[in-house]
This record gives structure tokens, sequence and C-alpha cells, in this order.
């Protein structure tokens, strides 16, 4: 049964709560989302105060209306890996080996770091897939991502690829950049750069916030516009997107993604999961999608990425 602190709790950020199992009812799907209908239950956990209650269990599928992850307090496949490179007239062969294994960013000068949040081998642009035997790097397909995930399990697909699981140090150095900004792309959140809970809010004609400008706004799943005080707020169809679905959400050295999609486990060794960047259904993504932000309440969309020390030592 929904407890009374669950409603409370869940009721301004959930599009509507249904009856004493909490469901969330399937809402109007924009034209160009081909997604499936389908509800998700809010659990309403309270095992812990720090989690605030009505964390979502388990993770909805790539076709399903997503679970939402509350705080505390709470597609166009990439190709430019197969473009080709200008070196300004300088030939290949002089510029040494390369410091980092394909599809891997050189950061800060010091280790590498996928470029990609990390795919099952059989992933697709519409798929998870199911192979768990090693973590792949490309562009396009739908992150390696569920409710469950363990650390064992990410070190161990990020070693068969000849890799290892980012440390929060790496992680965090690749998310602020040399400007030590707050997101990967800059200091003030943008709903629509990487993806989270506010990024497909209904803003088209005919839907909850038909004639609001600007739409998305931040906070337009769960708040009305700038200058109200009052509902309607726009409640939104948020998904989890293939990688590097979203061309601005992309930090100094070329990595995609560390904000938004999927969370990303890193390697620590407090006994604690620690998840970082925030996902795509949090219901506050300006806070949760923060650089210096460190979730070791159980988020739901649980992925990760892969690491790796330069090969080219200085």
């Amino acid at each position: 049964m929904c407890q009374l602190t669950c409603r409370l709790i869940c009721l301004p950020v959930i599009l509507a709560v249904v009856g004493p199992a909490c469901q969330l009812p399937p809402s109007p799907r924009p034209a160009d989302l081909a997604l499936a209908d389908s509800a998700a239950s809010v659990d309403a956990r309270t095992d812990s105060a720090k989690e605030g209650g009505c964390i979502t269990l388990p993770e909805a599928g790539p076709g399903d209306l997503a679970p939402i992850d509350l705080a505390p307090i709470d597609l166009v496949q990439d190709q430019r890996l197969d473009a080709p490179i200008d070196l300004g007239g300088v030939d290949a062969g002089d510029l040494g080996p390369s410091p980092c294994p394909p599809c891997m960013a050189l950061v800060k000068g010091t280790f590498c770091m996928d470029t990609y949040e990390a795919s099952r081998p059989d992933a697709t642009s519409s798929s998870p897939g199911t192979l768990s035997t090693v973590a792949t790097c490309k562009a396009g397909v739908i992150p390696w991502h569920f409710f469950g995930l363990t650390k064992a399990e990410a070190q161990g697909a990020c070693a068969a690829a000849g890799k290892r699981l980012c440390t929060p140090t790496e992680w965090e150095q690749a998310c602020h950049g040399p400007q030590l900004t707050v997101y990967s792309y800059g200091s003030t959140y943008d709903p629509t750069t990487c993806n989270g809970i506010d990024t497909y809010c209904f803003c088209g004609a005919g839907q909850a916030c038909d004639g609001v400008l600007p739409c998305p706004y931040p906070h337009c799943f769960n708040l009305p516009p700038p200058g109200s005080t009052t509902p309607p707020y726009c409640g939104s169809w948020f998904h989890v997107m293939p990688t590097g679905s979203f061309p601005g959400c992309v930090d100094a050295w070329g990595v995609y993604d560390l904000n938004g999609n999927v969370w990303e486990l890193v390697d620590t060794s407090d006994g604690l999961d620690h998840f970082r960047g925030g996902a795509y259904n949090c219901g506050d993504s300006e806070t949760l999608h923060r650089c210096d932000y460190d979730a070791t309440w159980g988020p739901s969309a649980q992925g990760f990425r892969c690491c790796a020390d330069s090969l080219v030592q200085g």
C-alpha cells in the first residue's frame, strides 16, 4: 500500500497517482516517439530517511514509461568516429603512438576514458542487449543499464575490454573539465543539452505546455513555467537515449553523456556503490546531474563507463 508520506513526496513530481499501488498511467506520446504503452510503478521505499522514500523499482525498459529517481530531498547515430581527421598537413606517422585505445579520449594528458557510456556487445539503437561478457564503446546504441548493477560486474566487463572502471577522481576531473564547470557543458543547467527528465517535456501544440515559451525550461517536468506560481506544469515522456545522441553533452576532451542518460558507477573501496552524473529520470536533474553530485542511495538507471591508463607515459 502506498503510504501517505509517499503520496506527499511523489505527488508534486509525477504525472498522477492512481489508487493504492501508486501507478503512473501512460501519458500522451509525442508523434515522433514510437514507445510501447506501459506503466511503471513507484515503490514506496522508506528504509532510509536519507532516501526520502518513493525510490523507484524496478528499472523500466527503453520502451516503457520509466520510473523517477528522486533526490534524497527529493536518433541519429554519431558518425564522427568515421569522419576523416584534419591533421593540418602533418603526416600521421609523425604524430607518434596514440595515447589511448580506439573510442577513448585522453583526459588531462594522464588517463583515457571511454568516449561513450558502456554498452553491451549486442546493444542496438532500440535495445540495451543481453550479452554481459564485455563492455563496448560505441555511438548510437542503448547503454548498459539496469537496477541492481554490481561493481564486480562492471569491473569484469571493463577488464574484459582491457580497461578498468573509472575512479571517482577520474570521473569528476573529466566532468568538470579544465574550467571546473558545474556540468560537462558549462555551469548553467540546460534542460535540452543532456538527456534528463526535463528534456522531453510536453511543449508542443495541444500538449500540457502548449504556448509556453521557452519550453522545455528548467524543471518543466514538475514545476510551473517561470513567472507562474500555480500549475499546470508540463510533465514529460522521459526515456533513455542511444549513446552520443546529444552533441552538446560533451566535455572538453570529447567525452559524451557524462551528465544525464544513465548513472555511472565508479570504482571505490568504501563498501558503498557511488553513482555519478545523474540520469534521464532524475526528479531534480539540475541537482542530480551536477559533476559533484555523488549518489550512494541506489538510483534506478545504473550504468558505468570504462577508463584506462595512457598508452604513452610522459
